[in-house]
């Protein structure tokens, strides 16, 4: 007599392939879950190292810069203080007469020395003492632009009086000076209108 193989044989083989299945299955899915769930952890990891890194550069470069301050080690070039030349002191002046009119027709010859003419300067402002008879009593006013110094006033000259004005450009370098008189004499002779003359001073004291 044969044995026969019961029914239920091919049921019991199905359901193990199915549980095997199931659970190959569920292995996978856990394996795929973990492995994003370290990708996850992972990349917040990485956030946070890198959150503290730039907090810690920034509390370093803080301090730094609080405890060091950065120091400019461009170097300016030096500068130097130059004073200006001035025209203060004692000049010797000589006054040549080319341009003589009224009753001073004649005296284009004639030559005018101011000895011992002092000027002072402030600033812009001169004044000039010595051109006046007798000597050292009339003050008169200029300023100096430059190298170019104007002044003018009266001096009493020949028993009258002569309105004058200078203009003269000084060489800083040999401290001279060149330039012009304007002038007018008005005496009890006559008077002198639009003379001129040629000035040079040199200076002999500062």
């Amino acid at each position: 007599m044969v044995d026969q193989i019961p029914s239920d044989v091919p049921e019991e083989e199905d359901k193990k392939k199915r549980r095997r299945l199931i659970f190959w299955l569920f292995f996978g899915a856990t394996v795929v879950i973990v492995v994003l769930l370290f990708g996850v952890l992972r990349r917040d990891g990485n956030v946070d190292a890198l959150a503290t890194t730039t907090s810690a550069v920034a509390q370093t470069t803080s301090t730094t810069t609080a405890s060091e301050p950065i120091t400019n080690t461009t170097q300016l070039p030096a500068t130097t203080t130059t004073v200006p030349p001035t025209v203060d002191g004692v000049w010797a002046v000589a006054v040549d007469v080319t341009v003589a009119t009224g009753t001073c027709a004649g005296e284009e010859a004639d030559e005018f020395d101011a000895d011992q003419v002092k000027i002072r300067q402030d600033g812009s402002t001169l004044t000039i003492v010595g051109l006046g008879f007798p000597k050292d009593t009339q003050e008169w006013e200029g300023k100096i632009e430059g190298n170019v110094i104007s002044f003018g006033g009266t001096r009493t000259e020949d028993d009258g009086v002569t309105s004058a004005v200078f203009t003269m450009e000084v060489d800083f370098e040999t401290m001279t000076m060149t330039g012009k008189e304007t002038w007018t004499w008005e005496g009890p002779g006559g008077t002198c209108p639009n003379s001129e003359s040629i000035v040079t001073a040199t200076r002999t004291e500062p």
